[in-house]
């Protein structure tokens, strides 16, 4: 059922027990039923080049579901009721209009995710915690990294945000927290250390950094550990 202009999708889809793969790419759908998650036997989901922006709680019931692709579309977050989805185990979802992801997605059975073009600029959830075999978060469409949550055990979070070599990072919050800053590639190798004297508070991007998307880490001073905290990131 590709290329067809669908806009609409009855509930009766639901009652498709037999389904095992569903293709509706290329069309004008919004929205997706609730009984959508009552199909049985789906495995393979191909949802991409549509205009849907949000994926509802039962979305998510459908239980044998192990591949979704639901590249080029509108969503803006993806919900926490698909961290219960066991079998699902390949998620693609570039070119969206992410800009979260819930915590709890890297305790799911995903092995190999794509993200790329979203906006994604912060992440609640440490990038090395999952297990990926196969990842992709580049070109994110952001020059600003925003941490607003609980400090992680190690008193440590990460953002993406794509540099510059030569410009300016800039980093606004609590002063007395931060201890320093930590440049990481896409494959977690560090790259560079900011270090904070004084009041100091704005860094040069060295210029043996090549252009592209970087793991920001912040680093809090140990024993600073409060309920919430909140920095900003900016690229000058």
């Amino acid at each position: 059922m590709n290329n067809n202009k669908i806009a609409f999708i009855s509930d009766s889809i639901g009652y498709m027990d037999n389904l095992s793969i569903l293709s509706l790419t290329d069309n004008s759908i919004k929205n997706l039923p609730e009984d959508f998650g009552d199909m049985q036997n789906v495995t393979k989901l191909y949802l991409s080049d549509n205009i849907i922006d949000s994926l509802n709680d039962g979305f998510c019931d459908l239980p044998r579901l192990t591949h979704l692709y639901i590249d080029y579309n509108r969503l803006e977050y993806i919900p926490e009721s698909l961290c219960s989805m066991s079998t699902l185990y390949l998620l693609f979802a570039n070119d969206n209009q992410l800009r979260s992801l819930p915590e709890c997605i890297s305790s799911t059975n995903l092995v190999s995710v794509r993200f790329r073009h979203n906006m994604l600029c912060s992440l609640s959830t440490n990038l090395t915690d999952w297990g990926l075999r196969v990842w992709a978060f580049q070109d994110q469409f952001c020059s600003t990294a925003v941490f607003d949550s609980r400090p992680r055990s190690d008193f440590q979070h990460e953002a993406y945000i794509k540099v510059v070599h030569g410009k300016t990072l800039q980093v606004i919050g609590e002063d007395n927290l931060l201890s320093n800053i930590h440049l990481f590639d896409l494959n977690g190798r560090e790259l560079h250390i900011f270090n904070r004297h004084s009041m100091k508070n704005t860094w040069t991007i060295p210029s043996s950094t090549q252009n592209g998307v970087y793991i920001v880490r912040l680093k809090l001073f140990k024993g600073n550990n409060p309920a919430r905290y909140s920095h900003q990131i900016f690229l000058h």
